[in-house]
């Protein structure tokens, strides 16, 4: 996962989603002799399908990572595809607000202006109309 400036980058959503457990009754058969040991096992496997069930339930888990952290939540009312759908438009923002490669060229290119108009080498004047140039307000 990406790890820089700070921001959060886009979660990641795992789990096993449904998972359905089958209890059996917990019978085991036998008897004496072959016929007895038959009868047992058969026995047996009657009364397991008759007091067997099954269970269901939900796991989610959603890790979040950033510079200075991470989160992990799980959910067990929604399954990892239904976390993702619902969160789509919340994790495209995100990707929206990321810096590209230009963003962080115009952000180098305003810390040196701003450094150089500090240390009294840019006039203001001279100082806004870099900026304004670098930030494409210029025509």
């Amino acid at each position: 996962m990406e790890r820089s400036r700070g921001f959060v980058p886009a979660p990641q959503f795992g789990g096993r989603g449904v998972v359905v457990e089958r209890h059996g009754g917990g019978w085991i058969g036998g008897g004496f002799g072959l016929r007895g040991a038959a009868e047992g096992a058969l026995t047996a496997a009657v009364l397991n399908s008759l007091t067997s069930y099954s269970t269901s339930s939900i796991e989610c888990i959603v890790d979040l990572q950033w510079k200075s952290g991470q989160v992990v939540l799980l959910n067990r009312e929604f399954t990892p595809d239904q976390v993702g759908q619902a969160l789509a438009p919340v994790i495209q923002r995100i990707e929206d607000l990321r810096p590209g490669e230009e963003g962080r060229r115009v952000s180098e290119e305003l810390a040196k202006l701003a450094t150089l108009r500090h240390d009294g080498l840019l006039s203001q004047e001279q100082f806004e109309a870099a900026k304004n140039q670098a930030l494409g307000l210029t025509e």
